[in-house]
């Protein structure tokens, strides 16, 4: 379908694949353009590109020369939280420091903490907590896919104790 938008041609695209649940949608507008796919298992990939440069297939979408797979397209695993120093009431240097094992590429982690102040290392696989009380808290991980398109998360969390500071 062509559309005229303030002068502008505007093409929009769908095409129903036949034996298959994949839905592509490709819109073109002065040379940008951005594409959309439904995969089998009910995912949406997409991305956006310029001069033109998307198209999509069977299970992939492609854009300025990056393409993403439908099976690419996965909720990145939950790690372990792990405790490299404990957190300690009054808090003081060298602070709590807590990591993810093991670590993954393709994630973005944003961390967030009950009771206590995340001091640095937000967003990252490491960060360093400054603790408000003494007791339990919980360290939540937000983890979500860095696939272009892709829009999978998967939360996790731990429980860690603070005691008071012996030192």
């Amino acid at each position: 379908m062509l559309k005229f938008i303030n002068g502008f041609a505007y093409v929009t695209a769908s095409i129903l694949l036949i034996g298959f649940t994949q839905f592509n949608q490709a819109n073109v507008l002065d040379g940008d353009c951005s594409v959309q796919l439904q995969c089998p298992d009910n995912s949406i990939i997409s991305c956006e590109g310029s001069n033109y440069s998307c198209s999509t297939g069977a299970n992939y979408v492609s854009c300025n020369g990056q393409t993403t797979h439908c099976n690419d397209c996965v909720a990145p695993p939950a790690m372990d939280i792990v405790e490299f120093i404990p957190a300690y009431y009054p808090p003081e240097h060298p602070y709590g420091r807590y990591g993810l094992s093991p670590g993954t590429a393709g994630s973005n982690y944003v961390w967030s903490v009950n009771y206590g102040e995340i001091l640095s290392g937000n967003p990252g696989d490491y960060v360093i907590i400054k603790s408000s009380s003494v007791g339990w808290f919980t360290i939540t991980v937000t983890a979500t896919s860095t696939v272009p398109g892709c829009d999978k998360t998967t939360i996790f969390s731990e429980n860690f104790y603070v005691e008071e500071n012996p030192f």
